[in-house]
């Protein structure tokens, strides 16, 4: 029986695939690569059988920033390549927003593939350079945020008043 969908493979198989994906982004790049790595589970050494690829295609940002994805699925595995200007990407790890708990574990732990310049080294310090201010901002504004959400649905209910433009 064929199915389509994800299937189990190893993790000594999805590293190969890993090292297959940047050898073609050399291939497609060149002498513009300043860096490939692995992120996710794979990096941190918890993937299981059917853990997808993540990869950092970290490009050196001579002219335009590049911000953009590749994503798919061929045969038995799913990667997803996030290609981006070395300056994008130092700016993002940087950056403290309320989702940061959610985005920026990638910068923290990545698996260097190709990394002449010792990148990594300084995407995780940019990840770490975010003063307390950053974070207790960034906290307020969840806070405050969700807590006018909330008040203004808990009122919304409250109303007698229809709350919508063709009421009666």
């Amino acid at each position: 029986m064929h199915m389509n969908g994800p299937v189990e493979i190893t993790r000594g198989e999805r590293l190969e695939t890993c090292r297959e994906i940047a050898a073609r982004l050399h291939e497609v790049y060149g002498e513009n690569i300043r860096a490939i790595g692995v992120y996710g589970s794979v990096s941190r050494g918890t993937d299981g059988p059917f853990s997808d690829i993540e990869m950092f295609c970290v490009l050196k940002g001579e002219g335009e920033p590049a911000e953009f994805s590749y994503e798919w699925s061929a045969g038995p595995w799913k990667a997803e390549v996030d290609v981006c200007s070395a300056d994008v990407l130092l700016r993002t790890a940087s950056t403290v927003e309320g989702d940061w708990p959610l985005t920026h574990g990638p910068f923290f732990s990545p698996l260097s593939l190709y990394d002449p310049e010792a990148f990594f080294f300084r995407l995780k310090e940019a990840a770490e350079s975010p003063t307390k201010e950053d974070f207790r901002r960034a906290i307020n504004e969840v806070l405050v945020g969700e807590m006018y959400g909330i008040c203004w649905q808990a009122q919304k209910c409250q109303s007698k008043r229809p709350t919508h433009l063709l009421a009666n």
